[in-house]
């Protein structure tokens, strides 16, 4: 396997950071590292792997470590393992989440359906049921969608989805507008009197977490401003603006250049490598270890939910 990088997401503790689905501790952590290098890989410092990589000095063994989303709980859990095992990571920073309400987002529906069903398949469960009672409120038919997906291989190159998960990102990603998206979960967290503001500061990073994380010799990345799911759908121009966005305000907060970035949910295209070029990025990574690429802003990753340990 040729060098690549890890992918971390979510974490968990006995506090605040509740269990979610795909959400690791920090013990589990350590044991991925420790299988890692058990199976001969190196583990290098964030810096020196992107040195070599453009250098092309990598080794097939030599591996580096990312995180995606800029999340609290890799500010207060995992930092504190790598910092231990005296090693830095890229983090790849959407940066909504310092200057914009973040009602309508990603990871509040994540954190709502963590904390507001018993488990993943208890919220699909109440998705899908209330999608086909509100059908006359959305512009596609979602029956015929829901057997078109059947027929199909969507996200299949990421095995650690379930059939209801990779159901639910082609309903999300493909047959309802963002609109109609964001309406309908909004729906969803009235039902449950979830107030998303009660829980912005315990699921994303701040500007001084951001700091600390470059003071530590850690690179902080690119992963667009907004975050939109399907990316690689929007034009060139609003793909600029969100990267430059995402871009200006990073740099404004550390201080200097950023020349690393991941794609948000793997979704690029080739206006969105032509736009890095014309950042001054010159690495990226992808969000799996599909074959076939080459170039150094399209690098391979693992996601730690294909790792034993």
């Amino acid at each position: 396997m040729a060098a690549h990088g890890i992918m971390f997401h979510y974490f968990h503790d006995q506090g605040l950071h509740i269990p979610a689905q795909g959400s690791i501790s920090a013990t589990k952590m350590n044991d991925i590292l420790n299988y890692y290098q058990a199976q001969g890989y190196h583990l290098l410092n964030a810096k020196d792997w992107r040195e070599k990589a453009l250098n092309h000095h990598l080794k097939d063994n030599q591996i580096c470590i990312t995180f995606d989303d800029g999340l609290k709980a890799q500010f207060e859990i995992a930092a504190s393992v790598l910092k231990a095992r005296k090693l830095t990571a890229f983090y790849f920073i959407p940066t909504y989440f310092l200057s914009e309400d973040c009602r309508h987002n990603l990871e509040v529906y994540r954190h709502f359906r963590s904390s507001q069903f018993d488990n993943i398949e208890q919220f699909y469960q109440a998705f899908f049921k209330g999608l086909l009672q509100n059908q006359a409120q959305f512009s596609q038919d979602l029956t015929q969608h829901l057997e078109t997906f059947k027929t199909l291989d969507y996200l299949k190159e990421f095995p650690f989805y379930t059939d209801d998960d990779r159901r639910f990102r082609y309903i999300r990603d493909i047959a309802l507008s963002e609109r109609e998206y964001h309406w309908y979960m909004e729906m969803m967290m009235q039902v449950h009197h979830y107030q998303p503001e009660k829980y912005y500061s315990l699921l994303w990073m701040s500007a001084s977490d951001i700091k600390a994380l470059d003071r530590d010799e850690n690179i902080i990345g690119l992963h667009s401003h907004h975050h939109p799911t399907n990316l690689q759908n929007y034009p060139y121009q609003y793909q600029y603006q969100d990267y430059s966005q995402n871009k200006n305000i990073l740099e404004d907060i550390i201080g200097h250049k950023i020349s690393s970035v991941s794609y948000p949910c793997n979704s690029y295209n080739q206006d969105t490598l032509q736009i890095m070029s014309q950042l001054g990025v010159d690495l990226g990574f992808r969000s799996n270890m599909q074959s076939g690429f080459s170039s150094l802003l399209e690098i391979g990753r693992q996601d730690n939910a294909n790792i034993p340990g």
